[in-house]
């Protein structure tokens, strides 16, 4: 905004009176009026000729407000850099290039931002008599600088953090003799620990301990990152015991399931046998193992000890237990008849006569 006071041969403000002004002139002041940046023109004695509104809002200052006053009856101690800048221009006649300036307006709480272009306006005879100033302020751009560069260094310091985290796991991961790693850890020259407790929801598991060569390498900042480490460190744990007790108990009910199948075959087996002294129990697993095969057994024994039995359960734990069992006593059969009746006949020992064997049966011949 530009001042529109009463024309005054003495002011040397060219935007004073709008209406005196040419068409070139009053494209220039409607440009002036209308930027988006900071414009202002100043007097050699650092004067405001003329200032547009929105640098009268950088500055926190209305534009009727800082007409005729200088910089620093406006701006204060933070006029200090730019009257340095103001009379190099005065004193060259030279235009700088983008100037940066960082300082607090007594408007403000919290200090600003700008870039600033000082460009000299000379008059026919090439002497420097107004400054016109040219300020774009970039205040939140440096907020926002900040912002990234703090978050940079955090995620430097995290990643950072994790690198050692890694290193720490690739130690444990490749040795898990305890004692070795211990030894090696302290082999460093450990100068600060960091301790955080492993805890669940069943109880205290254990304690994560962190080692640093450097002396208050720790810093309380670090505890919320260890701790969520340490959390997960927990349910690892956790769940690496539960998978080894789930391990151990289908074990042992695979062991006790074949244990029972076993119990469940035996009796089955030898349901009419009743004993449990080693000897019975020798026989009973020799009865075991020779029965999948094909070999013929003799079973002997005094009257009454249970050869019948013994015959029964090898029977019964042969491939050819659907078969029929026979029982033959021995005693029964004369002497010439007993091959016969046991193997058959000798083919051609009479019309009609051919080996014959066993093949839908099985005789057991017992022998008192």
């Amino acid at each position: 905004m530009l001042s529109e006071s009463v024309p005054n041969p003495s002011n040397s403000n060219p935007f004073s009176y709008l209406e005196a002004l040419a068409e070139p002139e009053r494209l220039l002041a409607a440009y002036f009026k209308s930027s988006t940046v900071g414009l202002c023109i100043l007097d050699t004695q650092f004067r405001y000729l003329a200032i547009n509104e929105t640098l009268a809002r950088m500055n926190g200052v209305p534009v009727n407000d800082r007409l005729g006053r200088t910089v620093r009856q406006i701006l204060g101690s933070a006029a200090d850099p730019i009257e340095a800048i103001l009379r190099t221009v005065l004193a060259t006649g030279d235009p700088t290039l983008e100037i940066e300036i960082s300082a607090q307006l007594p408007t403000r709480n919290e200090i600003g931002h700008w870039i600033a272009y000082y460009i000299p306006i000379k008059n026919a005879d090439e002497r420097v008599e107004r400054i016109g100033v040219v300020v774009n302020e970039i205040t939140d751009r440096k907020k926002l600088e900040k912002s990234l560069h703090e978050l940079t260094g955090r995620l430097r310091q995290q990643m950072a953090r994790l690198q050692m985290l890694l290193e720490v796991g690739n130690i444990l991961n490749s040795n898990w003799n305890i004692q070795q790693v211990f030894s090696s850890i302290q082999g460093e020259g450990l100068q600060s620990l960091c301790c955080v407790p492993l805890v669940r929801r069943k109880g205290p598991l254990g304690v994560f301990i962190l080692g640093s060569t450097r002396q208050h390498a720790f810093q309380s900042d670090d505890l919320s990152l260890l701790s969520q480490v340490a959390a997960q460190f927990a349910i690892a744990i956790e769940n690496h015991r539960s998978y080894l007790e789930i391990e151990a108990l289908k074990q042992r009910l695979t062991e006790e399931k074949k244990y029972l199948e076993g119990e469940i075959r035996s009796e089955g087996h030898f349901s009419e046998i009743i004993g449990e002294s080693p000897v019975l129990k020798e026989i009973l697993a020799k009865v075991a193992t020779v029965a999948s095969s094909d070999a013929t057994v003799l079973i002997l024994g005094e009257t009454g000890t249970g050869k019948e039995l013994i015959a029964r359960a090898l029977h019964k734990m042969s491939r050819r237990a659907q078969k029929t069992f026979v029982k033959v006593n021995c005693a029964a059969i004369p002497t010439g008849l007993l091959e016969s009746e046991l193997f058959g006949h000798e083919k051609g020992a009479f019309t009609g006569a051919s080996f014959a064997s066993l093949p839908a049966e099985v005789r057991v011949t017992t022998r008192s």
